[in-house]
């Protein structure tokens, strides 16, 4: 037996080791999930500010955990619930029109989920 197992710290000392490795992997999917709802805020942003009319446009984007049964395994997906727009020229009907159509054409939710108001 080596010097090391010997000691009694080493093996609690792996256990610990072992747990914080599990522990943090966790973590990095949480913010993989997060920097890609980020992602697409962001690329939403920047097509909303396409719109003609539009012009500093912020969004937020909701999601609901869907529970889907494959294969006899059960898995959590993400589901878009709802999609906020804040922007300057947002009270214009024309402008809501003109997102509530690019919002449509890019996730296909019912424009009741989909809210577009003036920017203060």
């Amino acid at each position: 037996m080596s010097n090391l197992a010997k000691k009694k710290w080493f093996v609690p000392l792996i256990i610990i080791t072992l747990a914080a490795i599990a522990v943090s992997s966790l973590f990095e999917k949480d913010n993989g999930i997060n920097s890609e709802v980020q992602s697409t805020e962001q690329k939403l942003e920047e097509m909303c500010n396409l719109v003609k009319g539009v012009s500093n446009a912020r969004v937020m984007i909701t999601y609901e955990k869907q529970a889907i049964e494959a294969f006899g395994y059960d898995k959590g997906e993400e589901k878009i619930s709802g999609i906020a727009i804040a922007c300057n020229g947002g009270e214009d009907p024309s402008v809501k029109l003109a997102l509530y159509e690019l919002v449509d054409a890019l996730f296909n939710i019912k424009s009741t989920r989909i809210s577009v108001s003036q920017r203060n």
